[in-house]
């Protein structure tokens, strides 16, 4: 789309690209996910595991859990631990 015509939208035409765009993005990554999560879970074929849910593979919304800012530090902690005694 040329600058000129970008300068000339009005801010709800300007919206409601801005929302088509991000949509469309929404979905190539969905469609990717599902590709993605297909193949990897022909690693689990012959084994009695299953795979993990798609959400926990690869969240697109953002609405899972991470860790907590308690479980961070206490990895860190632990880290530096561990490098002073293989290393010191």
């Amino acid at each position: 789309m040329p600058l000129e015509e970008i300068e000339n939208m009005t801010w709800a035409e300007f919206q409601l690209r801005s929302y088509g765009f991000w949509e469309d993005r929404k979905f190539l990554m969905y469609m990717t996910r599902e590709v993605s999560y297909e193949v990897h879970g022909l690693n689990y074929m012959l084994g009695k595991k299953r795979p993990p849910r798609k959400n926990r593979f690869w969240d697109i919304e953002g609405k899972s859990q991470g860790l907590e800012d308690k479980k961070i530090k206490a990895m860190e902690k632990a880290l530096l631990e561990y490098r002073k005694r293989t290393n010191g």
